[in-house]
């Protein structure tokens, strides 16, 4: 049976994130990391695990890990819970913002 270990049912994506340094602004220039955006937007109110993600856009699962974790560590994306799911623990993810703007100063 599965346990849920953590769960934060009371977040809520920002309205908007400004993207203002390059970093940030490569990591979604990815083709794949925007789509994995576009579909947590999509359904903002609900975490994704990476299997679903992947799942969700017909990918391995093995290829959204690095994608995901950059998402993560440019704050694009949040760990929203964590459960046990067969003795492993799986994170699920929350979008950060519900859209993004781009700041002037990076033209």
């Amino acid at each position: 049976m599965d346990e849920i270990l953590v769960e934060d049912e009371g977040w809520a994506p920002d309205p908007e994130r400004l993207v203002s340094d390059i970093d940030t602004l490569k990591a979604i220039s990815d083709p794949l990391r925007l789509r994995i955006l576009e579909i947590m937007v999509a359904e903002s109110r609900r975490a994704w695990s990476v299997k679903e993600l992947a799942a969700a856009l017909g990918v391995p699962v093995t290829r959204l890990y690095h994608h995901v974790d950059l998402l993560l560590e440019r704050d694009l994306v949040r760990a929203a819970g964590r459960r046990l799911v067969s003795g492993i623990v799986e994170t699920r993810y929350r979008v950060a913002a519900r859209s993004l703007r781009l700041d002037r100063g990076l033209f």
